[in-house]
């Protein structure tokens, strides 16, 4: 990889991670709530779930799904399903509790799981990091 291509894609890792979405709002969320462990444990979730899609990129699957607009709408459909459920979860945990109190509660390995599930269902990280395995001409 060449110098300008490094530095842009630093530059768009940098630019993606500051504008928050869906799980920098929910990491900021459970680190404020839980504390450092917490965030901790969510955010390894999240960078696992990076470690996944990078993986189906090197091995080619992420070429497959990105030619495809059915398995791409597909991955688009199982990860809005999947924050419609922490919604879920949140809404029936109010009527105990607020929901940013939540988190504090529950154990480090089930925030990595839905850190790690949150980000394996992302179609803004994949279609990222599968842009960046197509060919430079």
């Amino acid at each position: 990889m060449e110098l300008h291509q490094l530095a842009a894609f630093l530059s768009a890792s940098i630019l993606i991670t500051l504008a928050p979405g869906p799980d920098i709002l929910y990491l900021l969320a459970t680190s404020i709530a839980g504390g450092k462990k917490s965030g901790a444990a969510l955010s390894l979730g999240l960078c696992s779930g990076l470690v996944f899609h990078t993986f189906l990129v090197a091995v080619g699957v992420a070429a497959l799904i990105q030619s495809s607009p059915l398995l791409f709408q597909l991955l688009k459909y199982l990860g809005a399903g999947y924050l419609l459920y922490l919604a879920w979860c949140s809404w029936i945990a109010r009527n105990s509790q607020l929901a940013l109190t939540t988190a504090a509660v529950e154990p480090p390995g089930k925030l990595y799981r839905r850190g790690l599930i949150m980000n394996m269902v992302n179609p803004k990280v994949f279609d990222f990091l599968s842009g960046l395995s197509a060919p430079v001409y």
